[in-house]
């Protein structure tokens, strides 16, 4: 079977599968590295705040997280091609 005359990097899946297992595996890796800087989020505000800060440190990390991805969300938005 010759493919010399085919452009795509994988004959024999159509594009719209090899879309959706990369959808899928940069999903997995995001989830990995989101994992990794909950992580190292946690303990700055536990350093910030020692363990004495209790529920008040914890509803202010989650105001942190929010925001961020509030904000890293509007520039992937702003980078999105318009339809």
């Amino acid at each position: 079977m010759d493919n010399q005359g085919d452009p795509s990097p994988n004959p024999g899946l159509p594009n719209e599968v090899v879309n959706q297992i990369i959808t899928l595996l940069l999903g997995g890796l995001s989830l990995v590295a989101a994992l990794a800087w909950n992580d190292a989020v946690r303990q700055l505000f536990d350093r910030i705040f020692p363990k004495g800060g209790g529920l008040i440190a914890k509803f202010m990390y989650a105001v942190f997280v929010t925001v961020v991805i509030v904000i890293i969300s509007l520039r992937l938005r702003q980078l999105k091609p318009k339809k």
